[in-house]
């Protein structure tokens, strides 16, 4: 009977999604225009080298070769032994590189499912290229701005995926046992052809879900512009449903703080669109991904405090800590506990059977 019922409000909404683009079909071309920009300008340029690069770590056995020594953190954080790949990729080349990685060690046997699930809720970052090159030089017009940025989010992604993994049941440790066969040597000719062919099937997928999402983000920029002027309750809105865009609409902001801080909480969220890339990508697994969504929901909050404990740190002819907003800031940041509190409680020890 639930499955029914998910099956008809799938229907209704995909009807009512059907029924706004018709209406408003002028914003939605805009919006597919924008983010055809964003891909070409932004996205491709910042994610396809990493992607190409990660996918012949990978392929060869190198990046199998770098996860060895990332073992002794991975057990200490997280509480899994393989996957140091994954997580290092997911650092330095951003989403969905980590989680691609991931799933291709769960495929090999190298990761059960419990560790995968841990490991999910610590690979998806944004990339250092996208924040410090983008976000922070192109945006915000401060450099150092996108390295403080960047520098919270791998805190803050890091300490609350390892919040939320205290909640999850241990790995089986069945995948540690497993002896894989040692697979012949392949010539490099052949790993970096099938690299560029891999990561540019990626690149359509990711891009598939960013023109998605910059029709529905325009169609419903239409709708609300008379409810929801330009604000950051309009900006986080946006924001919340995909990521380029809402930092986009959040450099806008005034003052530069409130452009600062929303720039974290976006960065540290990632956005609807990233998170279906990622169940897209994890989909063949079965694993569930309501840690993921609870980790990246605290890592929106972490970034926020962190970006703002740290500001000091960045000189910015803008901010002063004589601003309303920042004595606004800063008591709204006293919530975050609460907010915290309230995320991993909907979190629960699963009984230790299969998950």
């Amino acid at each position: 009977m639930p499955s029914k019922r998910r099956a008809w409000l799938l229907c209704v909404l995909c009807l009512l999604a059907f029924s706004l683009f018709l209406m408003n079909a002028d914003a939605a071309m805009s919006g597919i225009r924008h983010a055809l920009h964003l891909c070409a300008a932004t996205v491709i340029p910042s994610l396809f080298p990493f992607t190409v690069l990660s996918s012949v770590l990978v392929q060869s056995g190198a990046a199998a070769a770098l996860g060895r020594h990332m073992q002794k953190p991975l057990r200490l954080l997280f509480g899994i032994r393989n996957g140091g790949e994954a997580w290092l990729l997911g650092i330095l080349c951003g989403y969905p590189v980590g989680t691609s990685v991931a799933v291709a060690l769960y495929d090999r046997h190298e990761l059960d499912r419990a560790s995968l699930m841990r490991l999910l809720c610590a690979v998806n970052l944004p990339s250092s290229a996208f924040v410090i090159g983008t976000v922070g030089t192109a945006m915000l017009g401060n450099r150092s701005l996108g390295i403080l940025l960047y520098g919270a989010c791998l805190a803050g992604g890091t300490l609350s995926a390892v919040t939320v993994c205290r909640f999850l049941p241990k790995p089986e440790g069945r995948a540690e046992a497993v002896s894989l066969p040692r697979m012949p040597p392949r010539r490099m000719t052949a790993v970096c052809c099938e690299a560029v062919t891999l990561s540019a099937s990626q690149m359509l997928s990711v891009c598939g879900f960013i023109l998605f999402f910059g029709a529905l983000v325009s169609v419903l920029s239409a709708l609300t512009e008379p409810l929801l002027p330009s604000g950051i309750v309009r900006t986080l809105l946006f924001g919340a449903l995909e990521v380029t865009g809402g930092v986009s609409l959040s450099h806008a902001l005034t003052p530069s703080l409130a452009a600062i801080l929303t720039t974290a909480v976006i960065l540290g969220w990632s956005g609807l669109s990233v998170h279906a890339q990622i169940a897209a990508l994890a989909a063949p697994t079965g694993v569930s991904l309501r840690p993921y969504l609870v980790s990246k929901a605290l890592s929106a909050l972490l970034c926020a405090l962190l970006t703002a404990c740290l500001l000091p740190l960045v000189p910015h002819p803008a901010l002063s800590l004589s601003q309303p907003a920042l004595r606004d800031s800063a008591s709204s940041l006293d919530l975050l506990p609460i907010l915290a509190i309230a995320l991993l409680s909907t979190l629960h020890r699963p009984s230790k059977k299969t998950i």
